[in-house]
């Protein structure tokens, strides 16, 4: 039996269907991503970004500088619209982000959270100082007492990525939230059923606390999302190259099938 060889417009082709669907499958999963890419200076709260305060507006506004936002103290906390519409209880929904922590304080402070409007919040992520760096903890729900943190003290100055899983479950003060560091799968806190549970995530916030408690740092790279792997690693370009590589293929399908219709 002759066996027929396949043409390279043909092998293009495969590859770049199963790019594409790879590309919208992991899109699908992303409610809201940015790598902050504006000009320095640019305002969160400007149309380019399309961030709102939510609290403090126009004190310390939060800006854009080399790609990535400054967090200090006593000013503007902006948030961004993410939704997942209806929560479904025993799901998981998920944030990620990169950030350099250049100071701490020993009282600690949240920096970052999900947001049902603008008072009730989960899934925070607290920064305070240990020894000669500092320690990252997690609250699932609303206030600043008994925060878990994790044990590993941490350098500052140094870029580290965290993820924060938020499971809702039916009931008060059950959910779930847990944080991860730097592509790994195993917590680094847990916190449950801590203060008030969210009823619905609305949006992801960025809060400047109090300057007797809070960090200095930077964040970038912020991503929104229905699955752990799309949020516990810092983006990567990759999915635009699996856009290109489609693209490519489906002009050598096409530019084949021209060469046919005029043969």
């Amino acid at each position: 039996m002759k066996m027929r060889s396949i043409s390279k417009e043909c092998i293009l082709t495969i590859l770049g269907v199963t790019a594409l669907v790879s590309t919208r499958q992991a899109a699908a999963a992303i409610v809201y991503a940015t790598d902050f890419t504006y000009a320095n200076g640019t305002l969160l709260t400007s149309p380019g970004p399309g961030w709102t305060a939510a609290s403090g507006a126009g004190t310390n506004a939060l800006t854009v500088n080399s790609g990535k936002v400054s967090l200090t103290t006593s000013g503007e906390d902006d948030q961004h619209a993410a939704t997942f519409g209806a929560l479904s209880s025993g799901t998981t929904y998920y944030y990620g982000l990169d950030i350099n922590i250049t100071s701490a304080q020993a009282t600690g402070d949240y920096f970052v959270m999900f947001a049902s409007g603008t008072s009730t919040f989960g899934g925070k992520i607290f920064v305070k100082s240990s020894g000669a760096g500092y320690v990252l903890g997690l609250l699932s729900g609303s206030g600043t007492a008994s925060v878990a943190y994790g044990t590993t003290v941490k350098s500052f100055s140094t870029d580290l990525h965290v993820a924060v899983g938020y499971t809702f479950n039916t009931g008060n003060n059950n959910d779930v939230a847990t944080l991860y560091l730097a592509g790994s799968n195993l917590a680094e806190a847990t916190s449950t059923g801590i203060g008030t549970d969210l009823a619905a995530i609305t949006t992801i916030t960025l809060r400047q606390g109090t300057a007797a408690s809070a960090a200095a740092l930077t964040v970038d790279n912020v991503v929104v999302a229905s699955d752990f792997s799309s949020v516990s690693v810092t983006p990567e370009p990759a999915s635009l190259s699996l856009v290109g590589l489609g693209s490519l293929a489906m002009l050598a399908r096409r530019r084949r099938k021209s060469v046919f219709a005029l043969t």
